[in-house]
């Protein structure tokens, strides 16, 4: 038999093999691939946050400013993250629900914190103990805008200025009373370092709800300091006489009210609302979120309406900054709960 006819005879047995050795290379490739997809899976997914909706908790109940501001912002962010923004209201315990539920949550970036300030600058000084640590359980996501508070007489009172109501408040020293919601509340402690700024005495009823502002224009109490929105339609109407806020400066389309520091120096006391999220969130989902947030409060029409709701945004800031800001806050409240004597509770 020749090589030839060797190799005739034997043909089918060398295809046999030949496919086999194929199939083995195709089953070897295919599981490699099937390992690097695999390998490349955790990198390809997390590139792609957010790939499904993503949960906003808020403090507050629905209805309430703080709610009204957070379904605004996460309406418009929607849009830019291309998945919808739930709001989750856990009102109630002064904010410390809808923290105990961000804490349960996932760190995934998937669930995110509507904060108000007194969550960072006010409850660790006010409470003996809290479920949370400010430093230690939040990473700054992005700010939403400054929340300053207003002063506000009955048209009554022989003050036309804040000087004149600190000359009126010491030639009459059992004159002056003044509502706020609540002694331990923002408002409430910008209302007594008013009165200690100016060296005069006040009287403070707190009040519940809008109470409050109601006693005052009815004369019961001689002035008021809440938050912009709860007044600043009896101001306008003129039910009430607006004459000084807590900002810096004075504030777009309230140009005609002074602030505090233009007669007291250093007067300056804001609330504010910040977007926050769970220590150990991935820096994607902070980054991008945070770039969203900063395009859409560049929004003329989102400025215009948080401008009616008494919130002033600057921007998102960047984490960073959000988190120096809020450290430097926290101290400088901390302060004036000390210089007001008030204990934890």
């Amino acid at each position: 038999m020749t090589l030839w006819q060797a190799n005739v005879a034997l043909g089918p047995a060398v295809a046999m093999h030949e496919m086999c050795k194929r199939m083995r290379l195709a089953v070897v490739s295919a599981l490699l691939a099937t390992g690097l997809m695999g390998a490349l899976m955790p990198s390809a997914a997390a590139q792609t946050w957010p790939n499904r909706p993503v949960r906003l908790i808020v403090g507050q109940n629905a209805g309430a400013t703080p709610d009204i501001v957070a379904r605004m912002v996460a309406e418009r962010l929607s849009v830019g993250l291309g998945q919808p923004i739930v709001v989750d209201n856990r009102g109630g315990a002064d904010g410390v629900i809808a923290v105990q539920a961000l804490k349960a949550a996932p760190t995934d970036g998937y669930s995110l914190l509507f904060a108000a300030s007194s969550l960072i600058v006010s409850n660790p000084h006010s409470f003996k103990s809290l479920p949370y640590n400010p430093e230690r359980d939040f990473v700054a996501v992005g700010m939403v805008g400054m929340s300053p508070f207003m002063v506000a007489l009955n048209n009554e009172v022989k003050a036309r200025n804040l000087a004149e109501l600190i000359a009126l408040g010491r030639s009459s020293p059992d004159k002056l009373a003044f509502a706020s919601p609540g002694k331990r509340l923002l408002p409430g402690m910008v209302g007594d370092m008013l009165a200690k700024s100016g060296n005069f005495p006040m009287l403070h009823v707190p009040y519940k709800g809008a109470s409050g502002v109601q006693d005052t224009m009815a004369g019961r109490v001689q002035l008021t300091v809440q938050g912009i929105p709860a007044v600043v339609g009896a101001v306008r109407r003129g039910q009430l006489r607006a004459i000084a806020v807590s900002s810096a400066r004075r504030l777009p389309g309230l140009e005609d009210i002074p602030t505090l520091a233009e007669t007291l120096p250093g007067a300056v006391y804001v609330g504010w609302f910040a977007v926050l999220a769970a220590t150990g969130t991935p820096n994607e989902a902070i980054a991008r979120t945070n770039r969203e947030l900063d395009r859409v409060l560049a929004e003329p029409e989102m400025i215009q309406k948080l401008h009616g709701l008494g919130i002033y945004p600057e921007g998102a800031w960047t984490p960073a900054q959000l988190e120096d800001f809020m450290r430097n806050d926290r101290a400088r409240w901390g302060k004036v709960i000390r210089d007001l004597g008030l204990e934890a509770e």
